[in-house]
């Protein structure tokens, strides 16, 4: 967790420098917000896991209305019951599923004269920190009994979709969805082929790019007048 703090400080510097480097292409910046979580697979429905984000990204624009961009970001998933489940007991939300990742996004984005964007990439995650907890409420006790509890890949590769919308040049809200394309874990309960398990997110994200430029709407020139035939020119 320390290295990947420190990963991505460095990474946020060299956005920060790019501020500065007003003939240089690259733009960068950071991100945060909040995410929605569930997991396929695990018989668990709803995004009732919620957790954070947060990371820098670099951007390159490809023309004026379209630019690549690579992430470095901090993410928390799982799964959470909503109903009553397991034990013969009555405990609400006995289910806890949590899940950290470092994951490296590559998108590829379009967007519209500072108004709106849409943005469609993968991105590789690598699992950090404890990977699975089934809390009993009113001891606190951890037990690995259910769910994904067969085992957990120290990786997965998810599809990317998202929208954003732009305040301004530099500040932007971002809605993003991540399903994974590869499995997360494996559970005897999954109806899916090999027992798979698979992350399935969303993300409410603040953004602030540095050096971000955007194409400029053309404006007619009205200060010039219609071309008049001379009288020579008549037939």
């Amino acid at each position: 967790m320390t290295r990947f703090l420190l990963t991505l400080l460095l990474a946020a510097t060299f956005c920060i420098r790019t501020q500065a480097q007003t003939d240089f292409k690259f733009s960068g910046g950071f991100f945060a917000g909040v995410t929605g979580t569930q997991v396929d697979g695990d018989k668990f429905a709803g995004f009732n896991k919620g957790g954070f984000t947060f990371g820098a990204t670099a951007q390159y624009p490809l023309s004026p209305k379209f630019l690549a961009a690579i992430e470095l970001d901090f993410t928390q998933k799982g799964a959470q019951s909503k109903n009553l489940v397991g034990n013969g007991g009555a405990y609400p939300n006995i289910y806890n599923l949590r899940v950290q990742y470092a994951e490296i996004p590559l998108m590829l984005k379009f967007y519209d004269r500072k108004t709106f964007g849409l943005g469609v990439g993968v991105e590789y995650s690598r699992l950090v920190g404890n990977a699975k907890q089934f809390i009993d409420p009113l001891t606190q006790s951890v037990y690995h009994v259910r769910g994904v509890d067969e085992g957990f890949t120290d990786y997965d590769v998810s599809g990317l979709a998202e929208a954003s919308y732009y305040f301004t040049p530099k500040l932007q809200l971002n809605l993003r969805y991540a399903y994974g394309w590869t499995p997360m874990g494996h559970s005897s309960e999954s109806d899916y082929k090999n027992y798979a398990c698979f992350n399935n997110v969303i993300m409410v994200r603040l953004g602030y790019i540095f050096n971000q430029k955007f194409d400029e709407k053309k404006v007619k020139d009205k200060t010039k007048k219609p071309h008049k035939p001379y009288l020579e020119d008549a037939p």
